[in-house]
């Protein structure tokens, strides 16, 4: 669950998991062999929803396990590097290169099978399309979201990363596409915050530390919703200083407040 993107260090029995997953979806077509209910199409047949929980769940597996599967190869090659000659630096490196290319194969699957089942449009990345399948549950949604986060910050900061790849899972995407779905209101964040049913404190130190270090990349792939984002932050701000200045915060928030303070000064001297 989201508790794995807490860890510093993976457990083998995850990590074995998400090595399955991830191969079972890439090199065995899993995606195309999960059982549905009869109807016209997979998972859409049968009434109502038909098995759209059942895609749902298998898309957030598959998004887990991508997730696991980078961080423990860049656990390890952390450890490598840090304690290496640069030509095993550059090994790691290249094992990265690896799973990129393994994990580009398996949310290329992942995006042809959601746009085959369900009803979104060709060009929509899968950073856009998480938010909007889970839109209806907050706990899966936050995780989708980390998920995406995780992945983006584990496998692009190498230099020569995939530039198509980076576009498909932007935290900028969704992030805006979140804040859209709940129509830019701070204090859907704010019960977000201090609810312990999903892990969006987890995602919103991660994101905002996201924007403070990769700051020109994310103003230039929010594009216009810049100003509306910033004003959902600015006003969470001041939501949560008041609740501070009344001792109602549940616990302590001074992190999220600096990184909200942080990204706020980037976004001032950026619009003067």
């Amino acid at each position: 669950g989201s508790t794995l993107a807490l860890q510093d260090m993976l457990a083998e029995e995850p990590c074995s998991l998400a090595h399955l997953i991830v191969r079972s979806v890439k090199d065995w077509r899993l995606l195309e062999a999960i059982p549905f209910r009869g109807g016209s199409g997979k998972f859409g047949g049968g009434s109502g929803d038909g098995d759209k929980p059942l895609l749902k769940k298998a898309v957030l597996l598959v998004l887990k396990s991508v997730a696991v599967t980078v961080k423990e190869t860049r656990c390890e090659s952390s450890s490598d590097s840090s304690s290496s000659v640069s030509s095993e630096g550059e090994d790691a490196d290249d094992d990265m290169a690896v799973i990129e290319r393994s994990i580009r194969e398996v949310l290329r699957q992942l995006d042809s099978c959601v746009k085959t089942l369900l009803p979104f449009h060709p060009e929509t990345p899968l950073a856009q399309w998480v938010v909007q399948l889970f839109s209806d549950q907050d706990d899966a949604l936050v995780e989708g979201m980390v998920c995406c986060l995780d992945v983006t910050i584990g496998l692009f900061h190498r230099e020569n990363a995939s530039q198509d790849l980076k576009k498909v899972l932007s935290p900028a995407v969704s992030l805006a596409q979140f804040l859209r779905t709940v129509s830019y209101g701070d204090d859907v964040l704010l019960d977000l915050l201090v609810s312990n049913e999903t892990c969006f404190l987890l995602y919103l130190l991660r994101v905002l530390k996201y924007m403070r270090k990769n700051w020109p990349e994310f103003v230039s792939a929010c594009s216009t919703e810049l100003g509306d984002i910033m004003g959902v932050f600015s006003r969470l701000r001041l939501a949560i200083e008041r609740l501070i200045a009344r001792s109602l915060f549940p616990y302590n928030i001074s992190p999220v407040l600096r990184l909200l303070e942080k990204c706020e000064q980037l976004y001032d001297g950026a619009n003067p």
